[in-house]
Parts: C-alpha cells; structure tokens; sequence
C-alpha cells in the first residue's frame, strides 16, 4: 500500500496540477488545489478481499452524496474491485 501511495504522490507533484512537491504529509494543502480524498469503505484492511459488498453498497451512496454536495470538475477511484457493479 505505502508503495501505491508513493507513486500518487509522485505522480500528483509531477502532472502540473500543483506547483512544487507534495507527500502524504501535506495531504491538508490539498484543499487549497481543490483536490479532496476519501475512501468508498472507511476501514484499514490488509486487501480488499476482505470488505463485503454491503460495505461497497453503502460507501457507494455516501460517495455520491459526497460529490453530490461539492460538485467537483472530476472524480477518480482507484481500485477494480469496488468499480464493479454488485
């Protein structure tokens, strides 16, 4: 995971979308770039086998609600298993 999270980070500081370089320490300058984080499923696991589907299902309507509310110019969700349709 810390891997994964590495190349966000790398990747977000070399796109353009930001100026300079940022970890996941800075996470909170964020906001000031209009980018947000969340997660669909709000609980630490070891792999994403182990989060059942009514976890997705309810995750899922919170995260709409949630772009819903502050309409951003673009959403993106990483990760297969929860793109799925149930």
């Amino acid at each position: 995971m810390l891997v994964r999270g590495i190349f966000f980070w790398w990747a977000l500081s070399n796109s353009g979308i930001i100026q300079g370089s940022l970890g996941p320490e800075n996470d909170a300058e964020l906001l000031k770039y209009g980018i947000g984080l969340t997660d669909v499923v709000k609980r630490p696991t070891h792999s994403s086998g182990e989060l059942r589907q009514d976890e997705y299902d309810e995750g899922a309507k919170r995260t709409v609600k949630t772009i819903t509310q502050y309409s951003p110019k673009v959403a993106c969700f990483i990760g297969l298993l929860g793109a799925r349709p149930s």
